[in-house]
């Protein structure tokens, strides 16, 4: 799953294919689990002197078959795995540079399928996600299906409003609706550019949330020009805050 930071590419993997990505159609029953997690956290070391790692997929099957143990309050019980089900791994931040060579590596990639499906679940999708991979190295259709997240429209953004909506977001004139708000967010070169990116998007609803709980539609409508600086300088710092650019040295 391939994007920029922020675009929404976590939200995605979880969204559309923790529950049924690549699960066998002829199988409609098969149980289905998912697996989310950060590389980085595993420990596992996938490269040494900026070369990839074989050994790295056992350790990271070993790694990924403790956690399923804890989770579950079990003792392995070697008799039962592979379990018959199909598990979906989703590998976050997988686009951070001591990880990012491995993780974008076919052979690698395929042979901790192998392990997995050896040693866990009968089938097996791992899904790839993080900001700087390229998927250069597999073929479209092929070798693997590649996502790539598109800016956001005002029809997206109208979907993070109505969630906002319910938690203070008000519509005080007969005739105003959240598309009526996105649409105009994205009439506006600057507030609107906030809103293609979907992090940025989030913050910017709950500055929208903000105002419209003080001014009126009317209001922040006519006055949407003279507070853009103000609105984006609070919207970038929210995002900096967020994904960690903040403690990066100038």
């Amino acid at each position: 799953v391939l994007g920029s930071s922020g675009s929404g590419k976590t939200f995605f993997a979880l969204e559309n294919m923790a529950k049924k990505f690549l699960k066998n159609n002829q199988k409609p029953h098969e149980m289905t689990a998912a697996l989310y997690l950060y590389p980085r956290e595993t420990r596992v070391s996938f490269l040494k002197d900026n070369q990839v790692q074989d050994e790295a997929a056992s350790k990271l099957c070993d790694w990924i078959k403790a956690a399923i143990l804890k989770k579950a309050k079990k003792e392995e019980n070697s008799n039962v795995y592979p379990l018959q089900i199909h598990l979906c791994i989703i590998f976050d931040e997988a686009g951070d540079l001591t990880l990012r060579s491995w993780f974008e590596n076919k052979q690698m990639l395929e042979l901790l399928c192998q392990h997995v499906k050896m040693r866990i679940a009968t089938s097996v999708a791992v899904v790839i996600v993080g900001t700087g991979l390229t998927g250069k190295e597999f073929c479209p259709h092929k070798d693997a299906c590649i996502f790539r997240m598109p800016p956001w429209r005002a029809e997206d953004f109208v979907m993070i409003l109505k969630n906002i909506g319910r938690a203070g977001l008000s519509l005080d004139e007969p005739n105003d609706t959240f598309a009526t708000m996105a649409h105009t967010i994205f009439a506006h070169s600057k507030v609107g550019a906030l809103a293609t990116n979907a992090r940025m998007a989030y913050f910017l609803s709950e500055e929208m949330a903000r105002w419209t709980r003080q001014y009126k539609s009317s209001v922040w409508k006519r006055q949407l020009d003279v507070w853009a600086t103000t609105l984006v300088t609070s919207v970038v710092a929210d995002y900096i805050g967020s994904n960690g650019l903040g403690d990066l040295e100038p």
